[in-house]
């Protein structure tokens, strides 16, 4: 974090993480920053705190935590709010690496989000999104981490045989699981390890995602 309240969008770190990232987008620009994420795991903690979730020492270890970073999170949080602020009243620009381009998606989309309050203790997040064309509903014909998000979400009923169908994607070796994590991308996808451009490595065709990762280790105990 720099002495204004920026974290970089990516960290890089080491020779080996180096070499795997194209060379335009190895630097940081402060003007940049990717949607606050990391609030929704202190969300998360505070809520288990606040449950008694964790044991004694636990419980000590994450306060002192919060105390400490609290400074560092209110920067960020500044920074956010004085640098991120989108057109509408209460939403966040997400500056992309094009600022010429309106047809390109994550990474690099220009793309808003919004706080919306829902009455409860947690506003929620909406994306507001310009198209060219209308969407059109369609199942997606490739399986991967967004053929997951029912469960993460912990959508699916006990008793449903559709959570069967999802842990059997989960635990398949030749679909989803390896010893080291889940694959973002199905190996049976014709796109598995395909390049996105010539450019552009295949980020979610295939390699492991940590965050998507804890989020489905999460719901095991739900």
């Amino acid at each position: 974090m720099n002495i204004d309240g920026w974290i970089p969008r990516e960290l890089i770190l080491g020779a080996e993480a180096l070499s795997k990232v194209p060379e335009e987008f190895v630097l940081q620009h402060p003007t940049n920053g990717n949607p606050p994420t990391l609030f929704l795991a202190l969300r998360d903690l505070i809520s288990k705190l606040n449950k008694e979730k964790f044991a004694a020492t636990e419980a000590r270890d994450i306060s002192v935590f919060l105390d400490r970073a609290f400074v560092h999170l209110e920067a960020w949080f500044k920074w956010f709010n004085t640098t991120q602020a989108g057109k509408e009243m209460g939403s966040y620009y997400w500056h992309g690496r094009d600022t010429a381009t309106t047809r390109e998606i994550n990474p690099k989309v220009q793309l808003t989000w919004k706080i919306v309050e829902t009455g409860s203790n947690y506003p929620r997040r909406e994306f507001v999104r310009e198209v060219l064309e209308k969407p059109v509903l369609q199942l997606v014909p490739h399986l991967g981490y967004v053929s997951l998000f029912p469960f993460i979400l912990r959508l699916i009923p006990p008793d449903s045989w559709i959570l069967e169908s999802q842990l059997h994607l989960i635990s398949n070796k030749s679909i989803l699981w390896t010893d080291f994590g889940l694959r973002s991308l199905s190996k049976t996808s014709s796109m598995y390890m395909k390049r996105n451009t010539e450019h552009d490595p295949p980020y979610w065709r295939g390699p492991i995602w940590i965050p998507l990762n804890i989020l489905n280790s999460d719901v095991y105990n739900y």
